[in-house]
């Protein structure tokens, strides 16, 4: 039997049907009544001709609305491409285009972009999610006098049940096909890897069109606990929504823990409920790792990408604070090597090299990129573009991204490391380190840094420290001050973008 993801809401409305599923701004509902709406559209679905195989598109903030979209999708056997809806028009139609989705749900706030993407000959129908009159079909009324009997199952496995296009830190996003399969096995390892109870409620505000905020979604439906949808990160409101909503554990990234400490009164809040965030994206400061744990709040690292439909390791505090600045080990089914990113020959422990993973969770390839796909999925094994080394105990700990290390006169520099040491100078909010051309070194680290507005830090400053803690090759050559670092929508610095400034400046 295949698995289908939408099918296991229609198990899990069956085990729990009067425990609370979803909770967003607007509403409440239990498994059985999510159920229900969920048939309901596939119901709609099927009248208007969206069939297994078809790409149905979403352009909405979290809420119980995308999810409900998502389940109805899946069952039908159709794929979901739950859109970033920070991008530009430019951006949002590439993606639209690339996949050739047949129809666009919305949310009202966004009907100025959706205006710009009409025209396309594939996208057949527009669905409003909102109460504002607009000319689009109304979401609501889907589920006016509509039944909501469980359709036939005809998709699963291996078949693609989401296209989740990559944050783009490299250049042009790539549509990454994640099947049943590997929704399936990625939220039985979070599972088995964490303390995931039916009683705990979940804060989603990890955007869903993120492979973070997405997975807990799916590990919720599986174990049967509540998720609560908020609709954007704010560092004040989430501590109000934890108090209120008495929130068990929610996934983070690095930047989201740093401005929830800096708001004015959260320790006023009664947070005892909070068991642990999850913090993926980058590598959590050990520093910031100690301050929750602190206030009694474990924080969990997580190392994965999209391409591993969320996680591939986690670090837990059992496994020890002494080995906090690792992203721990492998899940249960996740198998990792360290290769030699040129001959791709095993590494021995300690040594640095490429990160690759294997497991029922990799996801099956590229849309309409066979190539790339290719080059990155080699018998089983995701290469994952990753720079890390494995310890004796197997702890795996992330380096830098392969396209980021900076070679000078010969020599290997990881831009990661430099950055360390400069994120630890007084007066430095944040920093990025990019290699640039030099006539005789052929690179040199040059090092992007956000200040802080009454810090007197100079360029010199940043050297001399550099110099002071790292080996001379190391160090920054150059120093350049910005107003912020350019990030994408889960908070990853894009380097591109200051690669292509540095060509100009």
């Amino acid at each position: 039997m295949k698995i289908n993801i939408g099918q296991l809401l229609t198990k899990r409305a069956e085990y729990s049907p009067y425990v609370e599923a979803a909770v967003d701004a607007y509403s409440r509902c239990n498994f059985q009544q999510f159920n229900q709406q969920v048939n309901q559209l596939v119901e709609w679905f099927k009248e208007h001709q969206v069939e297994a195989g078809d790409r149905v598109a979403i352009l909405c903030k979290n809420s119980t609305s995308l999810v409900t979209i998502f389940f109805a999708a899946a069952k039908l056997g159709a794929i979901t491409l739950p859109i970033n809806w920070r991008l530009k028009v430019d951006e949002l139609a590439y993606i639209l285009t690339d996949s050739e989705a047949k129809i666009l749900f919305y949310d009202e706030q966004f009907s100025d972009e959706v205006n710009h993407l009409r025209g396309f000959d594939f996208l057949r129908y527009f669905v409003q999610v909102g109460n504002s009159p607009g000319t689009d079909i109304p979401f609501s009324s889907i589920f006016s006098d509509r039944q909501a009997a469980e359709p036939e199952i005809v998709a699963g496995g291996e078949d693609p049940a989401v296209i989740m296009y990559t944050s783009g830190t490299t250049g042009k996003p790539k549509g990454a096909m994640i099947s049943h399969e590997n929704l399936w096995s990625a939220g039985v390892g979070i599972l088995h890897s964490l303390d995931w109870r039916a009683v705990d409620r979940f804060l989603c505000v990890a955007p869903i069109f993120h492979i973070g905020g997405f997975m807990p979604v799916i590990t919720s439906v599986i174990r049967g606990n509540t998720v609560v949808y908020m609709h954007e990160f704010h560092p004040v409101y989430i501590w109000q929504l934890i108090e209120e909503e008495k929130i068990t554990q929610m996934m983070s990234v690095p930047a989201m823990l740093k401005f929830m400490l800096e708001t004015p009164d959260w320790l006023s809040r009664d947070i005892n409920s909070l068991r642990y965030i999850i913090c993926g994206a980058s590598t959590v400061p050990p520093e910031l790792i100690r301050q929750y744990h602190s206030y009694g709040v474990q924080v969990v690292q997580v190392y994965g990408s999209t391409e591993c439909t969320g996680p591939a390791t986690f670090w837990l505090h059992e496994m020890g604070l002494d080995k906090c600045d690792t992203m721990g080990k492998p899940m249960v089914h996740t198998k990792i090597r360290i290769v030699d990113p040129e001959t791709g020959e095993d590494l021995p422990a300690g040594k640095i090299g490429e990160i690759v993973c294997k497991g029922p969770q990799i996801f099956t390839g590229y849309w309409n990129r066979p190539e790339e796909t290719e080059s990155c999925l080699i018998d089983g094994w995701y290469y994952t573009g990753d720079l890390g080394k494995l310890d004796e105990d197997g702890f795996v700990t992330v380096i830098d991204r392969y396209k980021d290390m900076i070679i000078s006169g010969g020599e290997n520099i990881y831009s990661a490391e430099v950055e360390a040491v400069i994120q630890n100078i007084e007066g430095v909010v944040e920093v990025a380190v990019i290699g640039v051309p030099n006539e005789i070194w052929g690179e040199v680290p040059r090092a992007y840094v956000v200040k802080k507005p009454d810090s007197n830090l100079t360029k010199e400053d940043i050297i001399r420290v550099c110099r002071e803690k790292i080996a001379h090759f190391k160090s920054a050559k150059e120093v350049r001050f910005i107003s912020a670092l350019p990030r994408n929508s889960v908070g990853k610095v894009m380097k591109h973008v200051l690669r292509k400034r540095a060509e100009v400046e």
